[in-house]
């Protein structure tokens, strides 16, 4: 038996004791040290972050290097022809020095034997890469490797690995090879016919300007795809586009923050067919997708006023468990109890003030949503009572209140739907004087968070219906009785998502109201799964609808992909995106935009695009 052949067993042999993170193994901390070492690599099981662009993830193996990865930049010397130096000392220097530099260090590239040069002794086959200058990403937590020795770990994996059951290998490299590779991957396809064995090349580059004359042409990638996989049927000038798909994409950030992910974002992907021209607009025969993010209480969000409101629910709520609470009231304890007493004496006094404020207030459409004329008295009481400074002020607020119901000075209205305690006392007071408890413990608490999730559920109710977007009938599940208030602001912090969700698509993306019905009615049955916590939604729209709010932007992910008809296994793909694809990419930051003109990374007129390139290639196994 060969020595490769051994070697490629015991790398096998490796990958088949590693397991993939199954719900058992994630909820074990041993799972975080489930790898293992082959000669200078290890090798890890991934889940997420596949390094093929545009495909949803699945299991794969990473190999990496086992030496921990750089911080600091590698000062080497640049195949990508510009020595290591920095940006403003070559702007400094002039256009003379920086063309003078090209030339001296592609000489050096290509200088003496040729049988011995810098990336290749050809008497001994021995590969030694040049080192190119890097940024590494300080957040990448591997060292990625040269693409030769990517190739060696490839070749192990295909020799020995078990056909039937095995996973996607990708090799993690630095790009010091002129391609200036990135990844290096391989997958074995299982079908009734025969077995098929994917490889695929993907090499990053950046940053360029949209504006920068040395990104592909769509042209360009179709010559690279038929060149590399028909070169030895026929010349590219036979190769026509009808037996190749031209599709593209492209991902629009219309509301929001990639990175952060505090905050509420709105990304609308677009899909077509017969690409022209590198960075164009998708065309209104292209699908659209849209992908909302919903953080409640981004102060972005149209109803950041009713989440506060929320909030403090929620901390009256927590109070009756912690038996602890912070109060945000007002430092006037006096406030409270006077608003009180004005509510007693004049009980509908309080709707025509709120009333003449809504007409005079007709530039906030969101307040205005939020507006109710049917508010009972507990409504009123709420808004008050949400404001009290202290244990005591709300207890004194809640017994001047029983006080005047006892003495018939107080006969409030409330709604016949209006399930809370207090409502329920009104309406005995009606009949007869009912024996009440004490306002001690945690009663008076108790008695206000009822109150605030009874006018809360109102208020997005009909926030909602005043939309016209949904009925009653769609809002039974979200208001009928809860078993608990746990389980009552649960619901009501999914209404606040959906409402949400209504006010960033009117506003943000404008989508006509047919569309937001859909959106709307669409959000309304996932946010019913128990399981559902976070508020995230993925759903197709009308590409007219939706195209206008994307023309005057940029779009942050550009996508082609040239692939071999009828069965695409020959694909070729030109990604162009703003932030850095994997996290070993390198930022070349002092890129050459043509002889001796640099880049400026400060102009912000339009993005700067990291380029991708992706090659895929397709062999039949015996």
């Amino acid at each position: 038996m060969s020595g490769t052949t051994k070697q490629s067993q015991l790398f096998n042999q490796r990958l088949q004791s590693i397991q993939f993170p199954t719900k058992e193994l994630k909820s074990k901390t041993t799972y975080t040290n489930n790898s293992v070492d082959f000669e200078e690599y290890r090798i890890e099981p991934k889940e997420t972050l596949y390094p093929l662009l545009g495909q949803k993830s699945v299991p794969y193996y990473l190999v990496h290097s086992l030496t921990k990865p750089e911080v600091e930049q590698v000062n080497t010397s640049a195949v990508s022809g510009h020595a290591d130096v920095s940006l403003e000392s070559t702007l400094d220097a002039g256009d003379t020095s920086a063309d003078n530099c090209h030339e001296s260090s592609s000489m050096t590239y290509l200088a003496g034997s040729p049988l011995v040069t810098p990336f290749l002794d050809l008497t001994t086959c021995e590969v030694n890469m040049p080192e190119m200058k890097k940024h590494r990403n300080h957040r990448c937590m591997y060292t990625p490797i040269d693409s030769a020795h990517a190739r060696y770990v490839l070749s192990l994996y295909v020799q020995g690995c078990d056909r039937k059951a095995s996973h996607p290998l990708w090799v993690a490299c630095n790009g010091s090879d002129p391609e200036q590779t990135t990844f290096i991957g391989c997958e074995i396809v299982n079908s009734s016919k025969r077995d098929e064995f994917f490889t695929y090349t993907i090499s990053t580059t950046g940053t360029f300007f949209a504006s920068d004359s040395q990104l592909l042409t769509v042209q360009s990638v179709i010559a690279q795809h038929t060149k590399r996989t028909r070169r030895s049927l026929v010349s590219n000038k036979s190769i026509s586009r009808q037996e190749l798909s031209v599709d593209g994409f492209s991902s629009f950030l219309l509301l929001g923050d990639l990175e952060n992910e505090a905050t509420s974002r709105i990304v609308v992907d677009f899909a077509w067919e017969r690409v022209v021209k590198t960075l164009e607009l998708p065309p209104s025969t292209a699908s659209a997708i849209a992908h909302i993010k919903i953080v409640p209480g981004d102060v972005i969000s149209p109803a950041d006023t009713a989440y506060r409101e929320l909030c403090l629910l929620q901390g009256f709520a927590a109070a009756l468990k912690t038996k602890e609470i912070v109060w945000a009231g007002s430092d006037s304890e006096s406030a409270a109890l006077q608003a009180i007493h004005n509510l007693i004496a004049e009980p509908y006094h309080q709707d025509e003030v709120e009333s003449s404020q809504t007409e005079e207030d007709d530039g906030n459409t969101t307040d205005r949503m939020f507006q109710r004329d049917d508010l009972d008295f507990t409504d009123h009481l709420w808004k008050i009572l949400m404001n009290v400074a202290s244990y005591a002020e709300l207890t004194e607020c809640l017994t001047a209140v029983l006080t005047a119901l006892k003495t018939r000075r107080l006969q409030p209205v409330v709604h016949r739907c209006n399930r809370t305690t207090l409502a329920g006392w009104i309406r005995q007071f009606y009949h007869d004087a009912p024996a009440l408890p004490e306002l001690v413990g945690e009663l008076p608490l108790k008695l206000l968070v009822e109150i605030g999730s009874e006018k809360l559920g109102a208020d997005y109710k009909a926030a909602l219906l005043a939309s016209k977007t949904v009925h009653p009938s769609h809002l039974h599940f979200y208001l009928e009785e809860q078993p608990d208030i746990e389980r009552q602001l649960v619901v009501l912090h999914k209404l606040h998502v959906v409402v949400e969700l209504l006010l960033l698509c009117s506003y943000i993306l404008r989508l006509p109201h047919q569309a937001l019905v859909t959106l709307v009615r669409h959000s309304l049955v996932h946010m019913q799964i128990p399981e559902v916590t976070e508020a995230e939604f993925q759903m197709p729209l009308p590409t007219a609808s939706v195209l206008p709010a994307c023309q005057n932007a940029q779009p942050v992910i550009w996508r082609v992909e040239v692939g071999s008809l009828p069965l695409r296994k020959q694909r070729t793909m030109y990604d162009l995106r703003t932030i850095a694809p994997y996290p070993h990419v390198v930022a070349d930051k002092n890129h050459v935009k043509t002889a001796g003109e640099r880049v400026s990374l400060t102009d912000e007129t339009e993005p700067s695009y990291y380029s991708t390139l992706v090659r895929q290639s397709c062999t039949n196994l015996l």
